[in-house]
């Protein structure tokens, strides 16, 4: 009797075996995409009970898992692709932190979908629903892996801006150090020449205008370089590189030790000015009484009485007869002659710069051959200043103080001359040092990466297979079957035993 029972009890636990894995099977494939009805029974009580559904508490059929990781994986493996190909082709920043915001919506993704299966992992357990809850737990170690292949390459972004970020600091610290040294050898210039014009009683006040106004502009040129080294030094220290955050702190140093020989230089100019304001060519005379105001005569000495002094007297002494005075006249008329030119000069200057700025070819040649006109007529003016020189020297007579002003008024005719050619051949002067400052970090440009734009919309989950999911629930379903059928050969063999002691 009891053999009997055994072995109904084992055909049964086979049956088992056989039906469960086909079963399962079947559910799992004949499961449909989730879609909220009204006889949804969880819909049902919730209804009954007043109580409103939330996504968590609704099923998520292997479909839609499925196609939400598929998603997950595409995008991020795009992602990745990009990335290599960023860092290859050395395209720049800008498109590594695009891609770092693409892989950061991605992380949000994964962090909210692990969020949602470690829900239903826990419902899952709390209704003794295990084999459910072992797809979830497969889901959330697949998510964990996507996750961190995520952040792997958000990483190597990182460390590739770093780098592109500290070569930028160091070529716009080469460019800094260039600055100063040309800052110094301007500032030592500037002294030499300072020195001189104060040493020399007889220098006009406009040159010492031209020092002061040099001093302004490279203070304002070193200000604005101290401002950008400082902006750069911040950069640095966000890169934690110790020993280039040291080089601007080093650079930034120096620009301040240069600002204060400049102001020291400035003070000078300052204190000059002051004692020599009343005294325009510094002979010791007061400017309401100096009888020679723009060349130095302390002995204020006036041969021929006429108030001004023999010093910048064209006729110093009383005249003998009427050479004199023709040698006078005619270099008051080329003196007005050089003075209209100098008028010209200025004006076609400055029409010829703004041409140059706005880019118009045709007025620049125009203002060129105004130029070369007006050196071709200064030309004829000292051959008729070289004919007087000689001139006088032939006359009998001392003519020292006219020939004196013949040859300044030929040196001037001669400075003109080098200020068209200077102008023409486009020479750099003092006046330049503000085109050399240094660019700003963000003028730098990068090549242009085109990022196709992902498709982050939810696929639709009959579109894609559910055959790695279905596996698994085919191998849990066999993996049953096996454990029935070892515990049937197991009552079987137990069966055995009884029989074979019954019969002894």
């Amino acid at each position: 009797m009891i053999n009997k029972i055994l072995l109904i009890i084992l055909m049964g636990v086979l049956l088992v075996g056989l039906i469960v894995p086909g079963s399962l099977g079947d559910s799992v494939t004949s499961k449909k995409v989730f879609q909220v009805n009204a006889q949804n029974p969880l819909i049902d009580t919730a209804e009954k009970a007043n109580k409103p559904i939330t996504k968590m508490d609704l099923p998520l059929t292997p479909e839609q898992i499925n196609a939400q990781l598929e998603e997950i994986k595409s995008n991020i493996a795009q992602l990745e692709d990009k990335a290599d190909k960023v860092v290859y082709y050395d395209l720049g920043t800008v498109p590594a932190e695009k891609i770092q915001h693409f892989l950061k919506q991605e992380t949000d993704k994964i962090a909210s979908f692990q969020k949602e299966i470690e829900h239903k992992l826990t419902t899952s357990m709390e209704t003794n629903n295990y084999w459910e809850g072992i797809v979830y737990q497969l889901v959330l170690l697949e998510l964990d892996e996507l996750n961190k292949k995520a952040k792997t390459v958000t990483e190597e972004l990182e460390i590739y801006i770093q780098q592109k970020i500290i070569q930028g600091l160091n070529e716009q610290l080469d460019m800094l150090n260039n600055r100063i040294n040309y800052y110094e050898s301007k500032i030592t210039e500037l002294g030499a020449f300072l020195t001189k014009i104060i040493n020399d009683q007889g220098s006009s006040d406009s040159k010492i205008s031209e020092v002061k106004a040099s001093l302004q502009e490279l203070e304002s040129s070193i200000n604005k370089d101290v401002v950008a080294a400082e902006s750069h030094k911040k950069d640095a220290e966000s890169t934690h590189d110790q020993e280039l955050v040291a080089e601007f702190t080093k650079a930034i140093g120096t620009l301040e030790q240069e600002l204060a020989s400049i102001k020291a230089l400035t003070e000078k100019v300052n204190n000059y000015i002051v004692q020599y304001e009343n005294d325009a060519d510094h002979d010791g005379v007061d400017n309401t009484k100096d009888n020679c105001l723009n060349n130095a005569n302390s002995d204020q000495k006036d041969s021929d009485g006429d108030g001004i002094g023999d010093a910048c007297d064209v006729t110093p002494y009383p005249p003998q007869n009427n050479t004199e005075d023709t040698y006078a006249t005619k270099y008051k008329e080329l003196s007005e002659q050089l003075s209209n030119y100098e008028d010209e000069y200025s004006e076609y200057k400055d029409k010829y710069k703004d041409a140059q700025e706005e880019g118009n070819d045709k007025k620049v040649d125009k203002y060129k051959e105004k130029l070369n006109d007006l050196d071709d007529d200064l030309d004829k003016l000292r051959d008729d200043i070289k004919d007087l020189i000689k001139e006088v020297k032939s006359a009998p007579g001392d003519h020292k103080n006219m020939l004196d002003e013949l040859e300044d008024l030929k040196d001037d005719i001669d400075k003109l001359k080098d200020k068209i050619y200077n102008l023409l051949n486009e020479k750099s002067t003092p006046e330049d040092a503000s085109n050399y400052l240094i660019p700003s970090v963000k003028s730098t440009t990068t090549p242009e990466v085109v990022l196709e734009p992902l498709n982050l919309t939810p696929s639709n989950p009959e579109s894609i297979s559910n055959e790695s999911l279905l596996g698994e629930w085919r191998y849990i379903a066999w993996l049953t079957a096996g454990i029935v059928i070892v515990f049937a050969v197991i009552l079987f063999l137990l069966a055995a035993l009884l029989t074979q002691k019954q019969t002894k």
